[in-house]
């Protein structure tokens, strides 16, 4: 950051902005002197020079609404600063979440409009509106529908139409959101409430070659010809996201040393893998998780990565969360062809939503297995999967940008610099 300069007013004092680093709303205005940026900047809570009590103040030293600093800029004329901070508690003095009597929630632009019309057409059905007619036919019409615009969109790329292409991809542009609250499941408790929204910026383009797919599939237990692979091998992959359970296969996976780590050493439990043609420019992942629908039991996961390498890899000891919940129907459809095409869709939704419970689930079997004298993780980044291919490409050690990891017990994650926060979650909740 440029150096402010504090000279341009009689007392010393330039005015600070404060915005939540993650809603992008503006929380309040404060003032600062030399002092106070230096005691923020080394303590990480934003600190002012308050005007009426003649002295340094930081902000929640009686309330314990602090604001936790995450960035701090300085404007073109040097004399204000604009704050982003990840606030605990509301921040005006009054209770309210910001200084102008407004919610402080996240904003997406268009999709936190998109979300609202959403909401309105299912609490409100309008007669004419084609979203509120989803909603009445129910979650099997609504898979179907999600089914159609990935296989349009996937015609629209091969066929390279850029306009319609845009046009196909803004229709699959919906985050994930399930409520189970009202559900009764295994243990006799409420279902969960699951609000996550991933993104993936800059995807790559192009296709491994044949050698690195049949390696990657061998990798995750699905080696070519094994007897756990439900199809051919694609001859085609750009980019591949895979969750691996190595406890839940049926056979014995094929042995390859020339992978990161052999599959078929049954010490590693585990795995997750993203691997692709080239290096990903950001990864998001934002998820809420409130369990058997109480509403002081919230947990929050938030995850950013930068420019990511061509293949990340962890594995260990850990075990992946399982979820044998049955979400959808299947077997009616009216005819073969329908049925076919509702069972490809409706297994790509349950998998879907089983990946919000498997990710909700991996700070605990991670943070766990730490806690274990045994346990063993590992974060491997590579260039390629294979260590040699045919063309001499040598696999080569790569490096992640950055990683920024909040995990909370409020609906949003805190994401604070240099440190590291392990904790076991303990059930609290009354079973009576």
């Amino acid at each position: 950051m440029k150096k402010a300069d504090f000279n341009k007013n009689p007392d010393g004092l330039l005015p600070a902005i404060i915005q939540d680093s993650k809603t992008q709303k503006i929380l309040m205005l404060g003032y600062m002197n030399a002092e106070s940026l230096e005691i923020t900047q080394n303590s990480g809570k934003v600190t002012f020079y308050s005007r009426s009590k003649k002295r340094i103040w930081t902000k929640g030293e009686e309330s314990g609404n602090f604001l936790y600093l995450v960035d701090i800029a300085i404007d073109c004329d040097l004399d204000t600063f604009l704050i982003k901070v990840n606030p605990k508690g509301p921040t005006c003095h009054k209770g309210t979440d910001t200084c102008w009597d407004e919610e402080n929630t996240l904003n997406l632009g268009f999709i936190s409009e998109l979300q609202k019309t959403i909401k309105e057409r299912e609490l409100n059905p309008k007669e004419k509106s084609y979203v509120s007619n989803l909603f009445q036919k129910g979650i099997k019409k609504i898979a179907q529908k999600v089914g159609e615009e990935a296989v349009e969109t996937i015609i629209e790329a091969m066929n390279k139409d850029e306009k319609l292409f845009e046009e196909e991809a803004a229709d699959l542009f919906f985050h994930y959101f399930e409520d189970r609250s009202e559900h009764i499941e295994e243990g006799g408790k409420f279902g969960n409430i699951t609000d996550s929204r991933g993104w993936v910026r800059d995807l790559p383009k192009g296709t491994l070659p044949q050698e690195e797919i049949d390696a990657i599939f061998t990798l995750i237990g699905e080696a070519p010809g094994s007897s756990n692979f439900p199809g051919q091998m694609p001859n085609r992959l750009s980019l591949v996201i895979s969750i691996k359970n190595y406890t839940a296969d049926s056979s014995a996976n094929v042995a390859d040393s020339s992978l990161l780590f052999d599959p078929s050493d049954q010490r590693w439990n585990s795995l997750i893998l993203i691997a692709g043609t080239e290096r990903i420019s950001k990864l998001e992942y934002v998820s809420t998780f409130q369990r058997h629908g109480y509403g002081t039991d919230v947990s929050s996961m938030e995850v950013e990565i930068l420019d990511l390498p061509e293949v990340v890899a962890i594995f260990g000891t850990f075990e992946i969360p399982t979820s044998n919940r049955v979400r959808v129907e299947f077997g009616t459809a009216p005819d073969f062809l329908s049925e076919v095409l509702d069972n490809v869709v409706l297994n790509l939704v349950e998998i879907i939503l089983d990946l919000g419970t498997i990710l909700n689930g991996l700070p605990g079997a991670i943070v766990g297995t730490a806690g274990e004298s045994s346990g063993e993780i590992f974060l491997q980044c590579y260039d390629q999967v294979r260590e040699n291919w045919a063309d001499g490409s040598q696999r080569s050690e790569s490096l992640i940008g950055s990683v920024g990891l909040g995990i909370g017990s409020s609906p949003y994650a805190t994401m604070q610099k240099n440190h590291i926060l392990l904790s076991e979650d303990l059930d609290y909740t009354d079973d009576e």
